[in-house]
């Protein structure tokens, strides 16, 4: 089940719908990247799926206070 889309997910759909218009207009092929790419979508879908978010964000720990203030130049 989908949640949220990814800007992965959405470059390959804008690539795979381009590869289908630009194959009426000449010969074109996918090179040797486009299937560890569509592999790394899947895999990383399924990432998404497998990761708690409420555990992650709780697991984060806040920022660190600065015992002084940031100068520019140092």
């Amino acid at each position: 089940q989908f949640k949220t889309w990814c800007m992965v997910e959405i470059f390959l759909a804008g690539v795979l719908v381009s590869f289908v218009k630009l194959m009426a207009y000449g010969d074109i092929g996918i090179g040797s990247s486009f299937v560890p790419y569509c592999l790394f979508c899947l895999l990383q879908v399924r990432a998404f799926q497998c990761v708690d978010r409420r555990w992650l964000w709780q697991d984060i720990e806040p920022a660190p206070r600065l015992d002084r203030p940031l100068t520019v130049g140092r």
